[in-house]
């Protein structure tokens, strides 16, 4: 488990080293911002589909939490830290770090990597490509990397 975390903290920091590489930020950037404030939504695809969504975004930051129990052998969660660094009008560009676990009938595996996400108004695809770091069951010995794939839709709570 300090490997998982020592893992993710360390991609955390290559996220931000990627993203203080880019010196000016477009002038429309806060247009294509979601509002700042809580967000509900459902997602597809990973980490269990359909799942629950739940993100809170402030400023260019943001957190998104997604997953589901959909019994003893078939569930999921995970975790998205992300930062925006481009967009226009209605859509917006994100960099960030992904984190999760699934679980289904013939594996139960946690992973952890970098995500790109686009977002257009309340949609958003997110996709990347992850490491297997811990694997309860199932035999990933020849998977390097996995990718990560999700799309979904928010709605925001609040002003």
């Amino acid at each position: 488990m300090q490997s998982t975390i020592k893992r993710y903290l360390v991609c955390i920091l290559l996220c931000l080293a990627i993203i203080q590489l880019k010196a000016s930020e477009p002038d429309s950037l806060e247009k294509a911002l979601p509002q700042k404030g809580l967000e509900i939504g459902i997602a597809a695809l990973m980490p269990a589909a359909p799942s629950l969504a739940i993100a809170y975004t402030s400023d260019k930051w943001g957190i998104r939490a997604t997953g589901m129990y959909w019994g003893r052998n078939t569930s999921g969660y995970q975790l998205t830290t992300k930062y925006a660094f481009g967009g226009k009008n209605d859509h917006s560009h994100w960099l960030g770090v992904v984190g999760g676990e699934s679980q289904d009938p013939g594996c139960d595996y946690f992973y952890v990597g970098p995500a790109y996400e686009f977002r257009y108004k309340r949609f958003y695809a997110e996709g990347g490509i992850s490491k297997v770091v811990h694997v309860n069951r199932g035999d990933f010995s020849d998977l390097p990397f996995w990718i990560i794939l999700q799309i979904g839709y928010v709605w925001h709570i609040g002003k």
